[in-house]
């Protein structure tokens, strides 16, 4: 592990917001159902099935990615997941029907899938045992504050710009969470595969 006898609170920062992208993206088509119902002419539980292709893709692909792509260097994982997290919103922000955007949160379900898991691993690894805990309280709080903060005010951002537009906004946050980790994060080493079975 690439720990260091000084707290590293600007990795835990990035690492906290990357779970705030990720919360804030998985749920912000809940705040923008209206605009998106009234272009794409779908009715109310079209948008709850765009929850459902996130959750399900998540849980699904988050033990395989570890599984498979566990010996990859975690930073460069982490990188990739959040590029791909802006390539869909990017997607669904272009989105000209509903199935375009219905593919668009699977792409975003496995960026994300690839982010989280490997955000609390680089916590974790990056402190000693003593300061895990800790650590990974606040890697976490990105989440909370994700639902606390994020959504709504995506949500409120609906109401004064185009749907669209907000997509395109957390895909360049996305891009710019990249950039923070990669500049802030010194941890560049691998994991270990976890078996599926």
């Amino acid at each position: 592990p690439n720990q260091s006898t000084k707290f590293p609170y600007g990795a835990l920062f990035a690492l906290a917001t990357a779970y705030f992208m990720v919360g804030t993206a998985s749920l912000v088509v809940v705040g923008l159902a209206d605009p998106i119902m009234t272009e794409l002419q779908v009715s109310p539980p079209f948008i709850g099935y765009l929850v459902s292709i996130f959750a399900i893709s998540f849980a699904i692909t988050a033990p395989i990615a570890i599984s498979v792509f566990g010996d990859f260097p975690r930073v460069h994982l982490l990188l990739t997941g959040l590029v791909l997290m802006a390539c869909s919103l990017g997607l669904g922000a272009t989105a000209t029907t509903y199935g375009m955007l219905f593919f668009s949160r699977f792409l975003l379900a496995i960026g994300a899938a690839v982010v989280s898991p490997v955000c609390a691993a680089i916590a974790s690894s990056i402190v000693s045992p003593k300061q895990q805990g800790k650590a990974l309280a606040l890697s976490f709080s990105g989440l909370t504050i994700s639902t606390v903060v994020g959504v709504p005010l995506a949500s409120l951002a609906g109401t004064l710009i185009d749907w669209r537009l907000v997509f395109w906004v957390l895909a360049l946050l996305c891009l710019l969470t990249a950039l923070l980790i990669k500049f802030s994060v010194s941890d560049r080493s691998a994991g270990g595969r976890l078996p599926l079975f």
